[in-house]
């Protein structure tokens, strides 16, 4: 009579792992498995409900940024140069009334030391752009300004700072340039007052400012 051999602990293993292994090549889960074994049992598995979300509509009725100067054709993220686009939403937020303060957290400009961050020599609006002194490269609706003087930003419309060699102003300096873009009167009624005081550390009083914009068709 013949008797069958008692499969060693090392042939069951191999048979456990011949079965796991052709589970998750039907794709089984152990998860799954787990779940069927209890239903074998007699236990019931109670899956989660599927969570539904909202619906989410985005839209933007916002245009996009434009550039002042007619010789750009292309929108912003068409044009082929770095061109960074300041509105007045960002700067008024800030509390910004120059345009020192307004291209302070414009990347890869750097002020001159000096009171109110000008330079001693000039008393206006100096910076460094790209490595470079731009201080004689601010214009003023694509006409250069030749005064060292702080450029107040009240009726400034944006700012737009031209980084690397330019030449499309007929002038163009190596880093680049600053162009401020003056309001114009439009078809819509608007206004706005501003009114503002600074004080010292110390705590007296140094100066008090006052804007009004009318725009009356």
């Amino acid at each position: 009579m013949k008797r069958n051999p008692t499969p060693s602990p090392k042939s069951v293993s191999a048979i456990a792992a011949l079965l796991v292994g052709q589970g998750l090549a039907c794709g089984l889960a152990p998860g799954a498995r787990a779940e069927s074994g209890e239903h074998d049992r007699g236990e019931s598995a109670v899956a989660p409900a599927p969570v539904r979300l909202e619906n989410v509509i985005v839209t933007d009725d916002r245009a996009e940024a434009g550039i002042s100067s007619p010789k750009f054709t292309e929108s912003l993220v068409d044009t082929p140069q770095t061109i960074t686009v300041i509105p007045p939403e960002v700067y008024e937020a800030q509390g910004a009334t120059s345009l020192s303060d307004v291209l302070r957290n414009t990347p890869g400009i750097t002020f001159f030391a000096g009171e109110g961050g000008s330079a001693n020599r000039t008393g206006g609006d100096s910076f460094y752009l790209r490595g470079f002194d731009t201080s004689n490269s601010i214009f003023v609706d694509g006409v250069r300004d030749e005064g060292a003087a702080v450029h107040d930003v009240f009726d400034i419309e944006q700012v737009e700072v031209f980084k690397g060699p330019s030449a499309e102003n007929g002038r163009g300096g190596t880093a680049g340039y600053i162009n401020l873009e003056t309001k114009l009167p439009t078809m819509k009624a608007a206004g706005d007052l501003l009114v503002s005081q600074e004080f010292s550390v110390q705590g007296s009083r140094v100066s008090d400012r006052v804007a009004l914009d009318v725009d009356q068709p």
